[in-house]
C-alpha cells in the first residue's frame, strides 16, 4: 500500500486515500464535493458537446490537513 506524506503544524503524517479491510475514515468525512468542468467534442450520443460541469467527491491534501487539525481539538 502506498502512503502519501503530509506535514501539519510541523508534524509529519502518512495517509492513504483508499483503505480496505481496516477501520478507516470515510472519504465523505474528509473530502468535499467540488465542481469540475470538462470539455468534450466527441459527438457521442451520451455526451453533450461543449462544456459540462459535474460535481464529484474528492479528497485533496488540504482536506486531510484540515481533518487532522480537527482531531487535535
Amino acid at each position: 500500500m502506498s502512503y502519501r506524506k503530509i506535514t501539519v503544524d510541523g508534524k509529519d503524517y502518512q495517509y492513504t486515500v483508499n483503505v480496505r479491510r481496516f477501520d478507516a475514515v470515510s472519504r465523505a468525512s474528509v473530502g468535499q464535493l467540488r465542481q469540475y468542468q470538462t470539455d468534450c467534442w466527441c459527438g457521442s450520443s451520451f455526451c453533450r458537446e461543449g462544456s459540462t460541469v459535474y460535481t464529484k467527491l474528492s479528497v485533496k491534501p488540504t482536506d486531510v490537513a484540515a481533518w487532522i487539525k480537527q482531531q487535535k481539538n
